[in-house]
């Protein structure tokens, strides 16, 4: 299969343009996956642009899975390949395999519990074709329940373009991942360059295979945002990703600000902490890819912000001020967190005596 297939003509009446039509790869890492493998297979078939090939990465379920994914390779219209590890490679290694393998110009990771609207590949594939510096989409998705009952929320909704957008490289770009928090891998297509095809630990040990490519993708190439929610992600108690990792509705955020005043949120310090190692990892990583210095820098600047805030959480709120005021008149909390409101928020927050790891 090539990364390019026959160019394609488009464009109205008395004009035309020549847009590059990529072949598509869909990378699914599994993990006992039998309870709902079987909706997620059926919706590639119904896709109005399908894969030109489907790679699935197996981490040695014991169920039924692969047994699912045979059956499946045996009737789809497209090529199937299973990968079988034979030994337990993690999520993020497991999705890195699958995507090493893929061929296609156009890589979308693939959960093995969720669900493709038709017009996903379509719509995106459309998207990157017409943006020719764009190495990666991000598209927006709905959150359902294990039934697929719509629970009213989308997974991204802070900061989060209304519009489609193309987000220029370099620190903007990185700055609005970061906030938006908008690096959840099956919300992704990208184009296969090498930067994003080789394994993401080679990038940062510890960190997801998606975070790590989003940085590294808004780093050096410009990235292209759709408001379309294109795949109902389900939520079920067997994922590996936990409830506190989905973003809060604007109620559950100030119910959680105004409670943190008042008791302190459990392991706060050690998740910030797990945050700054990840941002450090991927910011060495960046720099021996070539990386601008101020994509480097600001990461840096971002993690030492991060870990700042955190061991305000450790001190009595009177012992804090000192260290905001300098913070706001600096100019940190503008270039690295939230402003103002995020340092009045570091003030009042209730201490911890959680113990910094």
């Amino acid at each position: 299969m090539s990364g390019q297939d026959p160019h394609r003509v488009t464009g109205g009446a008395g004009a035309c343009s020549i847009r590059q039509h990529l072949s598509i790869s869909v990378a699914m890492a599994t993990y006992n996956g039998e309870r709902f493998l079987a909706e997620q297979l059926e919706s590639l078939l119904h896709q109005t642009r399908q894969p030109d090939e489907l790679i699935v990465s197996d981490d040695g379920s014991t169920d039924r899975t692969c047994e699912l994914i045979r059956s499946f390779a045996a009737k789809a219209p497209f090529p199937v390949q299973l990968l079988a590890n034979s030994r337990n490679l993690g999520v993020n290694g497991n999705f890195d395999r699958a995507i090493a393998a893929c061929r296609g110009g156009l890589v979308f990771p693939c959960d093995h519990d969720d669900v493709w609207l038709p017009q996903k590949i379509e719509r995106m594939a459309d998207v990157l074709e017409q943006n020719a510096t764009a190495v990666m989409l991000i598209s927006n998705s709905e959150i359902v329940d294990p039934e697929l009952r719509s629970t009213g929320r989308s997974l991204y909704t802070l900061r989060f373009p209304q519009t489609e957008k193309l987000h220029p490289k370099g620190v903007e770009t990185i700055r609005f991942l970061l906030a938006s928090w908008a690096v959840a891998g099956h919300t992704m297509a990208f184009r296969r360059v090498p930067a994003l095809a080789m394994p993401a630990s080679r990038i940062a040990a510890d960190c997801t295979y998606d975070f790590t490519r989003a940085l590294v993708a808004g780093a050096a190439h410009d990235i292209v945002t759709i408001p379309d929610r294109l795949t109902k992600y389900r939520r079920h108690q067997a994922q590996v990703t936990s409830e506190w990792s989905l973003p809060p509705t604007p109620a559950e955020r100030l119910r959680r600000k105004v409670q943190n005043i008042f008791a302190s949120e459990k392991n706060a310090v050690s998740e910030s902490r797990k945050f700054v190692r990840d941002l450090l990892q991927i910011c060495d990583g960046l720099r021996e890819l070539g990386a601008d210095h101020d994509v480097t820098e600001f990461l840096r600047q971002r993690a030492e912000m991060v870990l700042f805030q955190a061991n305000l959480r450790l001190r009595p709120r009177v012992q804090r001020v000192p260290g905001i005021v300098l913070g706001l008149v600096g100019g940190r909390y503008h270039k690295y967190a939230g402003g103002v409101l995020t340092a009045l928020q570091d003030a009042c927050l209730s201490p911890t005596t959680e113990l910094a790891r």
